[in-house]
């Protein structure tokens, strides 16, 4: 078995160790490099997570998180220029 471009009988997908997209001998995943493959191809994302291919892991991002807006109502009126 080969890995030739535009074969239709055969998937190759190069996919790394955090399961994002690297290289595909598919024309429409071409456009796809890069994104993780469970976007790509879910369902065979999917039977890899089942066979123990890949586990999950959840991480947070907490750099970006935002708190929020602080109260600005003070119950006085606004301040004004002319006193």
């Amino acid at each position: 078995m080969d890995c030739d471009i535009n074969s239709e009988d055969l998937l190759c997908v190069l996919i790394d160790d955090g399961g994002f997209l690297i290289m595909s001998n598919q024309p429409e995943h071409w456009s796809q490099v890069g994104m993780f493959f469970s976007e790509v191809d879910p369902s065979l994302m999917n039977a890899l997570y089942n066979a123990s291919f890949y586990t999950r892991k959840e991480s947070y991002d907490y750099q970006s998180v935002c708190g929020p807006p602080p109260n600005t109502d003070t119950g006085a009126a606004p301040r004004s220029i002319f006193i």
